[in-house]
């Protein structure tokens, strides 16, 4: 804040929720995307009732092959979240995350039954079912 100043600070935090109205709006365009609640600042959350939301996070990633967004998953229920900075509000920055949601979504709505690669999808699994298993027994 003393870098920019309370008046840099102002316009940023305006690029940012313009951004994340943006990036609402179109996320819920996109056949088999939902938006989860109604975002206020910078945090997105969405999911899919169509496919699994944690291959999208995969494939959308900085893994190898993947298109270099950084996401975090969520559970309960499952979904992802972007939290919009101001590098997201640069030029093309937020058209281009919404063009890659769009085509990998695309795809995977083709194979609505493909599951997750990685490990942070099984931490997930292993969490949540001993979580049920725990609470079973209770």
């Amino acid at each position: 804040m003393m870098y920019h100043g309370e008046n840099g600070y102002c316009k940023s935090t305006k690029r940012i929720i313009s951004t994340t109205r943006y990036i609402i709006n179109e996320l819920r365009k996109i056949p088999g995307i939902f938006v989860i609640g109604e975002p206020n600042v910078s945090i997105v959350a969405f999911s899919s009732n169509n496919f699994d939301i944690y291959k999208l996070n995969y494939l959308l990633s900085d893994k190898p092959n993947g298109r270099g967004w950084n996401l975090n998953n969520l559970q309960f229920p499952p979904a992802i979240h972007l939290c919009v900075t101001d590098m997201h509000t640069t030029k093309g920055c937020a058209e281009q995350f919404i063009q890659d949601v769009k085509d990998v979504a695309k795809e995977l709505i083709k194979q609505p039954n493909k599951k997750s690669e990685g490990s942070v999808s099984w931490v997930f699994f292993l969490f949540y079912s001993c979580y049920i298993g725990v609470y079973i027994r209770k």
